[in-house]
């Protein structure tokens, strides 16, 4: 987080600049998120305080930004937390499959900047793998469950628009009493349905959108990077057109005009732990401060997770491009990174009948939010409310905020000598 801060404070302003020098402006939004970042996890700013009366001891927990994928800290306990909350509350104890749904540009791009035309894309994707599913069990009424995460970033922090969408292998019947009815594992065939479907639904989708755009308006930065309005009604059509060798194929992976379908990834029945790994992957933040580094010259140094064809391991940035490139990835204000569909929607009269806590678990109203002590222990196994010296539970001294009394505080603790900083960081998991 130090080398993140240190980014953010010397070349933040240099990056605004660049970006008008391009033509474009970081929204108000995408400053104020970055800027948050310097004060995430800042004792100084604010801290949470626990204490021992016997031996002592008090440990301070600094305060999050809440800037989600931006920012690992936050990214990370917002990807247990979300994973937790889905494990527990949400998903059933059924055999889980990921599909991945990759679309071809400029199309990624409009749905990062067109909050609209991503509802109507979702949309599309839940009704076409609906649609498989009710194929495979013969049931034309029956409804699944779907949990759409929307990932906007690529392994080298270049904007692009994403779904990682777990749906359990089935459907339910009887809205009074459900019944789950499994489908069959989809064959290849199968798949390239699914990517037919979908190209020709969202083709037809982003066709009507187009149309009631208003090319003259004013703030249109969709148009201007489109350069032209009828781009976009031939936006499926890109990159089938492209002349060169064709792709090679994979199993558990269909194309079709640049669409491409991929489901690969299954979790058996009662395997809890491995349907919360699959929702933490899917729920992950963009930047993982393992895989960043700077160099010398203060250019940024990232990492990549795996090889690309050319042999690149690394990918080297200058600072206030790659801030540019971490403003691009934050989706405008408001809009949801998670989405529930079909049975699994907030307002499904199934939805608490099919989850695991069932109506017990609607009649308490439990919170979707986690305690931070029981977030890291579920994580990493460990119970940061526990004193290191007589092993009981420590006393919470409340919270303190502001970088006003939150200091005087933080000073006269530290001068006790029996002062611990953080616990483990939940954006390690």
């Amino acid at each position: 987080m130090a080398v993140l801060r240190h980014l953010v404070e010397r070349h933040l302003d240099e990056a605004i600049e660049l970006a008008e020098a391009k033509g474009t402006s970081l929204s108000l939004h995408a400053r104020l998120q970055l800027r948050a970042i310097t004060r995430c996890g800042d004792p100084e700013q604010g801290f949470r305080w626990l204490r021992c009366h016997d031996c002592h001891v008090d440990r301070v927990v600094g305060l999050s930004c809440k800037t989600g994928v931006i920012c690992p800290r936050c990214g990370g306990r917002w990807m247990a937390s979300t994973a937790a909350h889905l494990v527990d509350h949400i998903l059933p104890d059924e055999t889980l499959r990921q599909w991945v749904i990759t679309f071809p540009q400029p199309l990624p791009r409009l749905l990062a900047w067109r909050p609209e035309l991503l509802q109507r894309v979702l949309a599309c994707v839940a009704t076409s793998i609906e649609h498989h599913l009710r194929k495979k069990t013969r049931h034309p009424t029956g409804k699944a469950g779907l949990v759409s995460f929307i990932q906007t970033f690529t392994g080298d922090l270049r904007l692009y628009v994403h779904l990682h969408v777990l749906v359990p292998e089935g459907l339910w019947f009887d809205a009074d009493t459900p019944r789950f009815v499994r489908a069959g594992v989809p064959t290849q065939d199968d798949l390239r349905h699914v990517a037919e479907d979908l190209s020709k639904r969202i083709r037809k989708t982003a066709t009507r959108w187009a149309r009631t755009l208003d090319p003259d308006a004013t703030g249109m930065p969709t148009l201007e990077a489109l350069g032209r309005l009828g781009e976009l009604r031939e936006v499926m059509k890109v990159a089938c057109s492209k002349k060169g060798t064709p792709a090679r194929k994979r199993r558990w992976v269909a194309r079709c005009d640049g669409l491409e379908v991929e489901a690969s990834v299954k979790i058996t029945a009662n395997d809890t732990t491995g349907r919360e790994r699959l929702a933490r992957y899917a729920a992950r933040p963009g930047l993982s401060m393992k895989r960043l580094s700077l160099r010398e010259d203060g250019c940024v140094k990232i990492h990549l997770k795996r090889a690309w064809k050319n042999g690149t391991t690394a990918v080297v940035l200058r600072p206030e491009v790659f801030l540019l490139r971490l403003a691009a990835l934050m989706l405008p204000a408001g809009v949801n990174r998670v989405r529930y569909h079909r049975i699994f929607a907030p307002a499904s009269p199934g939805r608490s009948l099919v989850a695991p806590g069932g109506l017990e678990d609607k009649a308490k109203k439990r919170s979707r939010w986690i305690r931070w002590a029981d977030l890291i222990s579920r994580v990493f196994g460990r119970h940061v409310d526990t004193c290191p010296r007589c092993h009981q539970k420590m006393d919470d001294m409340g919270t303190l905020q502001g970088d006003g009394r939150a200091w005087d505080v933080l000073r006269w603790i530290e001068r006790s000598g029996n002062l611990t900083r953080d616990g483990p960081d939940v954006s390690r998991a």
